[in-house]
C-alpha cells in the first residue's frame, strides 16, 4: 500500500494532497461560472483566508498551499477528490486551515467525515488534547458544521494571530 494513502473506509481515504490536487480544489472557487465577482471573492476569503486573493491562478494557490507549517491532505473516492483540509501541529493542538469538500458532493455529511479523519491523521502523529480552527462568522454553514461536531467558540490563545472577522473555535480531548 503507498505510504502517502491513509485508508479511512471501503469508499474513501484520506490522502496527503499531491500538487495536481490543488488544481482540483482551485477549481470549486475560482471556476463557479455562476456566480458573480464578489460572490467568488467572498468564497476565496472564507476559504483561503485573506492572504489569498481573487483573481489567483493555480500555479499562486498551489505555492500559498505548499509554504509554511500546514499539511495538505485530501479525502478521495477512487480518483474523485471530495474534500481537502490541512493540518498544522503545534504541541498536543492540531490547528485545521483551509477545509473544504468538492461543491458537488455537499450536504451528504461529508464534512463530518473529513473532520473525523484528519483528526484520526492528528491522533497519529502527536498526543492530541485540542484542535482548533477558525471560521468567518459570516460563514454559517460551517460553524454549524463545527458546532454539530463539537467545536466551541473559545478565547484565541497568546501567540496565535487573530483573524479579523473570525471565530477560533476549539474541540478538546
Amino acid at each position: 500500500m503507498d505510504q502517502n494513502v491513509i485508508q479511512v473506509g471501503s469508499d474513501l481515504e484520506l490522502r496527503i494532497a499531491a500538487e495536481a490536487d490543488f488544481a482540483a480544489v482551485y477549481h470549486w472557487f475560482f471556476s463557479v461560472k455562476e456566480a458573480s465577482t464578489s460572490q467568488k471573492k467572498s468564497f476565496i476569503r472564507q476559504w483561503a483566508g485573506p492572504n489569498i486573493t481573487y483573481p489567483c491562478s493555480v500555479e499562486q494557490l498551489t505555492s500559498h498551499l505548499i509554504a509554511g507549517q500546514y499539511q495538505s491532505f485530501i479525502l478521495a473516492e477512487h480518483t474523485n477528490i471530495i474534500g481537502f483540509g490541512q493540518i498544522q501541529l503545534v504541541k498536543q493542538r492540531a490547528h485545521f486551515a483551509r477545509l473544504a469538500i468538492n461543491p458537488i458532493y455537499r450536504g451528504q455529511g461529508l464534512a463530518k467525515r473529513l473532520l473525523a479523519e484528519l483528526i484520526g491523521n492528528a491522533q497519529q502523529q502527536i498526543a492530541l488534547k485540542e484542535v482548533s480552527l477558525f471560521v468567518y462568522m459570516e460563514n454559517t454553514t460551517a460553524i454549524a458544521c463545527y458546532e454539530k461536531f463539537g467545536f466551541v467558540e473559545s478565547a484565541t490563545p497568546t501567540g496565535i494571530n487573530t483573524v479579523v472577522g473570525c471565530r477560533f473555535m476549539t474541540l478538546r480531548y
